[in-house]
């Protein structure tokens, strides 16, 4: 999947594997205009904007970047919003789980280390995962991709 970065601040995606359309558009073997793209509902922010300026490939209407860096730059949100819905659900279930401690004694013991190592497996997935994304700003921005976002009207570095 690629995603295009509009200078509108717009994003558009289409489910073409990365490889074969960038390794087409390097041959000159298709024309990024072409492309059947979607609207997308991802959001573009200034951090949207600084992945496609380092890891992007520029076209008529903007830069296309791969979804898998997106996906990596998303992937603590993710993280963080399950594990809140999660934890939403746990505290919906504490009438439960004092009925199952009257008919299994232990019950809410049991489930209080299963949090705490739950809660200490996501902390541990959340920060390998910021790190990671974080890594992903720490390449230089690509000057031609700046002066094509620039010559778009794309909004600053």
């Amino acid at each position: 999947m690629i995603y295009l970065v509009q200078p509108s601040l717009r994003m558009q995606w289409v489910s073409l594997s990365e490889s074969l359309i960038f390794d087409a558009l390097k041959a000159g073997q298709i024309d990024a205009d072409r492309i059947p793209w979607e609207p997308s509902d991802h959001v573009v922010d200034s951090n949207i904007v600084q992945l496609a300026l380092r890891y992007g490939y520029p076209c008529s209407t903007g830069i296309m970047v791969a979804a898998t860096i997106v996906a990596k730059w998303d992937h603590p949100k993710k993280i963080a919003d399950s594990f809140r819905d999660l934890t939403k659900a746990q505290a919906a279930l504490v009438a439960n789980d004092q009925l199952m401690e009257r008919r299994m004694p232990g019950w809410i013991e049991a489930g209080m280390r299963i949090n705490e190592d739950v809660n200490a497996s996501v902390e541990k997935s959340l920060r390998e995962a910021r790190e990671a994304a974080e890594r992903l700003l720490e390449a230089p921005v690509q000057t031609d991709l700046l002066r094509h976002w620039s010559a778009l009207g794309g909004p600053g570095e």
